[in-house]
């Protein structure tokens, strides 16, 4: 799947990518200057949404449990994958639990009514009409990062996804994001087309040509601003240098055993 899902082709075939409405009239928990409709356009042409606001109560349900949770270390250095971390909250801020630079609490969702209500009612009629058809959860991720002072991570560098062969992911900043913080970034567009460039380029270089012929996006946000996106578009996140909380969901059309 992982080589054969770079290429648009087999992404859609053979039924191809038929553009689908919602029926949604009014989001539950999420405002914003934008129509279901509309985001679906703008997934379509862009891979990448306009800015959603979810409500406080989402927001406070998550800070929750964060707060009340227990992470594991993420990364290449980590030897332990099942050490548990409390990390705490002073003023909201998470404090860095040891020298890993990631942090991740999976399947947030699995223990709030409230959250699988949110996913239900407000993003998977999103992920439905994107995808063409009914969507899996495969996760949902709290993850806090840090600052990586040797810039080694290569998610920091522009790159795509491979989570199936269509796949929509879902994002809402959970602390203030600006320059500093590691903003999410987008090469808008770049979720389709050119195949075979993209079959051999999964990661993009700085003289890559993708970044002349694209428009970049880097969002910055206050706590609790979301976004969809079609992470088969190049992205990254920058390397924070202040701590960076964010709530992610993946929606695939095929289910896999684990």
């Amino acid at each position: 799947m992982r080589f054969l899902a770079r290429l648009n082709f087999f992404k859609y075939f053979p039924e191809g990518h038929k553009k689908q409405r919602s029926d949604i009239k009014n989001f539950n928990y999420l405002s914003g200057n934008v129509s279901a409709n509309k985001i679906l356009d703008e997934l379509h042409l862009k891979g990448l949404s306009s800015n959603l606001v979810a409500s406080e109560k989402i927001v406070c349900e998550l800070m929750n449990i964060a707060v009340s949770s227990e992470f594991v270390a993420r990364g290449s250095k980590v030897k332990n994958l099942e050490h548990k971390y409390k990390i705490k909250f002073p003023d909201n801020k998470p404090e860095r639990p040891d020298d890993f630079n990631l942090y991740s609490l999976m399947n947030v969702h699995n223990d709030s009514n409230l959250i699988q209500d949110f996913i239900k009612k407000d993003l998977l009629p999103i992920a439905n009409a994107y995808l063409g058809k009914k969507p899996y959860i495969a996760n949902t991720q709290i993850w806090i990062s840090f600052n990586d002072k040797n810039d080694k991570n290569p998610d920091y560098g522009f790159h795509y996804d491979i989570d199936d062969y269509r796949f929509l992911k879902y994002f809402m900043y959970l602390s203030e994001v600006d320059e500093r913080s590691g903003p999410h970034e987008v090469i808008e567009g770049t979720h389709k087309g050119n195949d075979l460039y993209k079959f051999f380029n999964r990661r993009l270089s700085d003289s890559s040509t993708i970044h002349k012929k694209n428009p970049h996006k880097t969002i910055v946000g206050k706590i609790g601003d979301s976004f969809f996106e079609d992470t088969f578009c190049y992205h990254r996140g920058k390397n924070p240098i202040k701590p960076r909380i964010i709530f992610g969901v993946v929606f695939r059309t095929n289910k896999y055993e684990d």
